[in-house]
C-alpha cells in the first residue's frame, strides 16, 4: 500500500477592487447584471474589466440540459472534453489554460479536488438545483488566489421564495434513462431553508468495438441550505451538497488495438468508479456603520472519496481529498452604503489546508 499525505497552508492575500459609480440600467433601459465572482462583492457587469458570462435559471430550463457542462459548451472561451459517455472524466479549460487553472466554486465553496490533480469532477454536476452560473474569464489570481489563473466559475444553487413551496419532475428516455428530482423549501424574513434531491440513472452506451457491454452511470445528489437573519444587520447561512455517483468503464486491448475493449468473459463486467463528494459551508455577514462597512466570514469543507473496482469487483485504488478553508472579506463602501453601483474597497484574507491520500491495492487486475 502506497500512501501520500500533503498539507498546504494557503497564505493570506489582500486585494483592492474598485467598482466605478454607475447607474444600474444602461441607456436602453436594460437592467445591468450583477455578479459577485468578479470582485468578491456585488458589482455590475458594465463596471468589470474581465469578460463575464452569466447563465440564469430561465436559460437552464429552456435548454433542458441534464449536465452543467452542456450549458458551458456555448460560453465563449471555454473548451470542454469528455472521455466517453455520461459520468466519464470531463475537463474544462478557459482560454486554452490547463483544467486545474480555473477556480470552480459551488455557493462560494471551492470544489477543486486535491485527489484529482486539483480538477473539479464536472462529470457529476447536474442542473437539477442550479439557479445561476457566473463565468469570469481571464486571470483572477489577485482576487481569488493561484487557482484562478485562467478564470473563475461560481455555481449558485436554488433558493426559495418566502412561504412554503415544493416542486418535482420525472423524465425518461432512451438507454433506460431515468432523471428525477424534488425540492421543498420556504420560510420568512428571519428564517428560511430548502432541500432538494435528484436522481439520474442510465444504461449508457458501448464505446468498444467488441462485445455488447454498456457503460452505465448513476448519480444521486442531495442539497441543503438554510439562512437565519436575527437582526437587520446580521445574518447567518449554511449550505451542503452531497453527491454519490458510479460509472462503469472498459478494459483496454493493449496487445492488438490499444482501444477500449469489453471484458472477456462478459461475466467479469465489474470495472467501475464509485465517487462521493461533500461540499459544505457556513457563513456570517455583519453590516456596520449603517451598512457602509460589511464583514463576511465563511468556513468551508470539501471532501471527496473515489474507489476504483476491477474484474470480480475487487477494489484496486482509493483516492481521498479534503480542503479546509476559511475566508474573511471586508467591504468598505466609499459612499453611503456597500452596493453594486458605488466604489468599493475590498480586503480579503484566506486560509486553506489541503489533504490528499492515495491507496493502491494489489489485485493483479488493474492494467
Amino acid at each position: 500500500m502506497n500512501k501520500l499525505i500533503s498539507l498546504l497552508p494557503y497564505a493570506a492575500l489582500s486585494s483592492i477592487s474598485f467598482a466605478v459609480a454607475a447607474a444600474e440600467g444602461d441607456t436602453d433601459g436594460q437592467i445591468d447584471t450583477i455578479v459577485v465572482t468578479a470582485a468578491r462583492s456585488p458589482v455590475t457587469t458594465s463596471e468589470i474589466g474581465s469578460s463575464v458570462s452569466v447563465i440564469d435559471r430561465d436559460l437552464i430550463e429552456e435548454r433542458q440540459s441534464v449536465f452543467v457542462l452542456d450549458l458551458l459548451r456555448d460560453v465563449p472561451g471555454l473548451q470542454i472534453s469528455r472521455s466517453g459517455g455520461p459520468g466519464k472524466q470531463t475537463q474544462l479549460r478557459i482560454r486554452g489554460a490547463e483544467s486545474n487553472q480555473a477556480l470552480v466554486m459551488i455557493d462560494g465553496i471551492e470544489v477543486l479536488d486535491p485527489a484529482a490533480a486539483d480538477e473539479f469532477q464536472w462529470e457529476n454536476l447536474t442542473t437539477a438545483d442550479v439557479e445561476r452560473i457566473e463565468v469570469v474569464r481571464g486571470p483572477q489570481s489577485a482576487i481569488w488566489g493561484g487557482e484562478a489563473l485562467a478564470g473563475a466559475i461560481n455555481i449558485v444553487t436554488r433558493r426559495d421564495e418566502p412561504g412554503a413551496n415544493a416542486s418535482g419532475f420525472v423524465e425518461g428516455g432512451s438507454f433506460n434513462t431515468v432523471n428525477a428530482g424534488a425540492r421543498i423549501g420556504g420560510g420568512g424574513e428571519t428564517l428560511s431553508g430548502g432541500a432538494s434531491l435528484s436522481y439520474l440513472d442510465t444504461d449508457g452506451v458501448n464505446i468498444s468495438r467488441t462485445g455488447s457491454e454498456k457503460d452505465g452511470y448513476d448519480n444521486t445528489t442531495l442539497s441543503l441550505n438554510g439562512a437565519w437573519k436575527p437582526t437587520e444587520d446580521l445574518q447567518f447561512g449554511a449550505t451542503a451538497r452531497y453527491t454519490d455517483a458510479s460509472t462503469k468503464f472498459d478494459d483496454f486491448d493493449f496487445v492488438n488495438t490499444g482501444l477500449p475493449a469489453d471484458p472477456v468473459p462478459a461475466s467479469l463486467d465489474a470495472r467501475r468508479d464509485d465517487s462521493q463528494q461533500l461540499y459544505a459551508g457556513v457563513s456570517s455577514n455583519l453590516a456596520t456603520f449603517a451598512g457602509r462597512w460589511n464583514h463576511n466570514l465563511r468556513v468551508n469543507l470539501t471532501s471527496t472519496d473515489r474507489d476504483t473496482f476491477v474484474d470480480n469487483g475487487e477494489k484496486a485504488a482509493n483516492y481521498q481529498g479534503d480542503i479546509f478553508a476559511a475566508y474573511y472579506v471586508s467591504s468598505i463602501g466609499l459612499t453611503d452604503v456597500v452596493d453594486a453601483n458605488g466604489p468599493l474597497l475590498n480586503l480579503a484574507v484566506d486560509w486553506k489546508k489541503d489533504k490528499y491520500q492515495y491507496q493502491c491495492f494489489d489485485t493483479g487486475g488493474l492494467d
